[in-house]
């Protein structure tokens, strides 16, 4: 994937405000209702649990995949889109980098 198209999906998908989305789709205006924050607990306080459950699942996948697309687009590429061309010595340390970090952050986060 293009790492420009990789960056603009991953804005698309951060700016989903799912919680105002459950609130429209139930009639109700959250950022009036509850504490007034556009999240999932106020969702749980105001719409359910079923339904706050549905909203949590809904922004970490969006976060998920937000981190996934900048995990896999290794940090040079940057680089490559204002058009310099990488040798592939290069390309595969920075490759080769962005997989140790992703590691890394795997690590950090399944530990125990």
């Amino acid at each position: 994937m293009h790492p420009a198209l990789a960056l603009a999906l991953a804005y698309a998908s951060g700016s989903l405000p799912f919680a105002w989305l459950a609130g429209k789709a139930g009639g109700v205006d959250l950022r009036t209702q509850g504490s007034g924050n556009l999240g999932a607990t106020n969702v749980f306080r105001v719409l359910g649990w079923k339904i706050g459950i549905a909203v949590f699942l809904a922004d970490a996948l969006k976060g998920a995949d937000t981190a996934a697309r900048t995990v896999m687009v290794p940090a040079v590429t940057a680089v490559d889109l204002i058009g310099r061309q990488l040798s592939d010595r290069e390309r595969d340390a920075a490759f080769r980098e962005s997989m140790r970090v992703a590691h890394a952050m795997a690590e950090r986060i399944l530990a125990p």
